[in-house]
């Protein structure tokens, strides 16, 4: 098989709706490939980074790259609403995109008191 196959299969395996983002040795192992595919794979994988169809994040997990207008990061709350912190901006904290609670698809929750009703 060669390097422009396996780089075509390696972004049909990327680009399906169930994938999570996984590390080249897990990727090599979940497309089949053999321990004499791999200079392929590598050369194939390095050519998908270069061309900028994959990234690789900063756990060296290889994903897709991201649609322009999305943000990619963790949500966290905070009592005036939800903020999203961005992927590689840890020390950043004005880098961060705040987010309403209407807008992060939650619904704040009511806290019930437990006990005698009043």
């Amino acid at each position: 098989m060669s390097a422009e196959e396996i780089g075509l299969r390696i972004a049909e395996l990327v680009a399906s709706d169930r994938y999570q983002p996984i590390k080249p040795g897990s990727l090599a192992k979940r497309l089949g490939l053999t321990k004499d595919q791999l200079p392929e794979f590598r050369a194939a994988l390095e050519n998908r980074l270069e061309e900028r169809t994959l990234v690789l994040d900063r756990r060296g997990r290889v994903r897709p790259r991201s649609v322009a207008g999305t943000v990619v990061g963790k949500l966290r709350r905070s009592k005036s609403g939800c903020y999203v912190r961005l992927e590689g901006n840890a020390d950043a904290r004005e880098l961060d995109v705040f987010v309403a609670f209407d807008d992060a698809g939650r619904r704040r929750r009511r806290r019930h008191r437990t006990g005698a009703s009043p």
